[in-house]
């Protein structure tokens, strides 16, 4: 299902979808591949008969969690049974990390889905994790699935002919936003690594 590496909500989440692809195209390493049109750099591809998902590389995909499954991209309902697993590699909790699935064949700005584990108020200076507040443990996985109002918006686009089928059929899954909880972690795509101690 997966190959080694070959190196839509709101305007927030849209501007998010589009910072993560000028960013990946700025900070892509030689000797990777671009997925034409989004601008990233590419790492381990899942492919079926019917989808392909692409993960794309960055500082906080590299040392701080790894995309190990990415499941049901064949399925009749693949939206509703998407699961998009991490694995935490780093040596740190996570408290708070986003993943955005965008989908490159759309018309730009490109279309894309915000999954996010945690407070986003972690990634303000000052705020840190509480006793209360569960983190992805160090060699724990956390598997995502496409919020409901995420996919019946999409599902809507696709019934409605907004989006073609065609268009969806490619996709990309990037580290956003990812907050260890203790003040540092990585921002704008996973690539600047940050410290408020």
């Amino acid at each position: 299902m997966s190959s080694e590496p070959t190196c839509p909500s709101s305007a927030n989440r849209s501007s998010r979808v589009v910072l993560a692809a000028v960013l990946c195209l700025f900070f892509c390493n030689s000797g990777g591949s671009v997925v034409a049109n989004a601008g990233f750099c590419m790492g381990q591809v899942f492919k079926t008969a019917d989808r392909t998902a692409a993960v794309a590389r960055t500082r906080g995909s590299k040392t701080a969690v790894e995309v190990t499954a990415v499941r049901n991209l064949d399925d009749e309902k693949w939206l509703e049974r998407l699961e998009i697993e991490i694995k935490n590699i780093s040596a740190k909790p996570i408290y708070h990390i986003v993943i955005l699935i965008v989908f490159p064949d759309t018309v730009s700005p490109h279309l894309g889905i915000v999954l996010m584990y945690g407070r986003r108020d972690l990634m303000r200076e000052g705020v840190f994790a509480t006793a209360d507040e569960t983190a992805i443990k160090p060699g724990e996985n956390h598997a995502f699935k496409i919020p409901k109002r995420d996919r019946e918006g999409l599902e809507y686009r696709l019934a409605a002919g907004i989006v073609s089928e065609s268009e969806v059929k490619k996709i990309i899954i990037a580290v956003d936003d990812l907050s260890f909880g203790d003040g540092t972690g990585f921002n704008y795509s996973g690539h600047l690594p940050f410290s408020h101690r």
